[in-house]
């Protein structure tokens, strides 16, 4: 068995949308079966029920989906629901075993932007089994999210897990990494976004079905000892970055 010794997860930042607890939740749902269409370890889902600190099997959640949505509304500091930042959703598949957990959030619904989704494989104590994490099933997940739920950028990161010493050789440079060394593997933008950039040669990009691009460092799972994987990820990041404004390239 090859050997994982990395975190991943899936990111979108979601615009501000006042959509209702019945949308919210129909929305969720698609998320989870289409997820589930991809690989079966995308199931087994338990939602979490806020309220009552309890999670439920996916088929009981069902029935009562926007009531569940309902109450699972963002509250302030001081437990007071807070409908200006949405619904927070969580679901997870723990009792798949260790290694093959994954868990999904989505925090929608609000005027904020506090509205997100990710989607976490394997824990930060534990990384994922090595069969979840390949290009087809990543890559699959990212457009899933970003087709369900509309946004401008995604982005599917690799990091070290702390206590980690890794060094990565660029151009006869040496750079040791300690704690974690995050890696984007594959970014996704809108096509407002996307507007005018000129993908470099050593990246593979796609546009996808609503026009925006996706870029891909690697169809290889990223190992941070790889020189070259480690450029194309951070030429990746540099792109994002610019594009964003948010900084993920992680400083030497």
């Amino acid at each position: 068995m090859v050997k994982n010794v990395c975190n991943y997860n899936i990111q979108l930042l979601l615009p501000p949308g006042e959509e209702t607890a019945a949308v919210v939740g129909a929305k969720f749902l698609r998320t989870l079966d289409d997820l589930g269409r991809i690989d079966p370890v995308f199931g087994g889902w338990e939602l979490w029920e806020d309220m009552k600190k309890v999670s439920i099997p996916i088929e009981q959640a069902r029935r009562t989906m926007t009531t569940l949505v309902e109450l699972n509304v963002v509250r302030d500091d001081y437990d007071e629901p807070d409908l200006d930042d949405g619904y927070m959703l969580i679901a997870t598949n723990s009792a798949v075993g260790d290694g093959r957990q994954i868990g999904v959030t989505i925090t929608a619904g609000g005027k904020s932007w506090l509205n997100d989704a990710k989607v976490q494989i394997g824990s930060r104590r534990l990384p994922p089994d090595a069969s979840i994490i390949t290009y087809p099933i990543l890559k699959s997940a990212l457009l899933v999210l970003t087709s369900i739920w509309p946004c401008p950028w995604a982005r599917v990161l690799g990091s070290q897990p702390d206590g980690e010493t890794v060094t990565v050789s660029v151009a006869g440079f040496s750079s040791t990494y300690e704690g974690q060394r995050r890696m984007t593997w594959m970014g996704y933008l809108s096509a407002e976004g996307a507007e005018g950039l000129e993908a470099p040669a050593d990246l593979m990009a796609e546009r996808t079905s609503d026009g925006g691009l996706l870029l891909i460092a690697s169809e290889e799972r990223p190992d941070p000892s790889n020189a070259a994987q480690m450029r194309r990820c951070d030429a990746l990041a540099a792109i994002m970055d610019g594009r964003t404004g948010i900084p993920w390239l992680e400083p030497s």
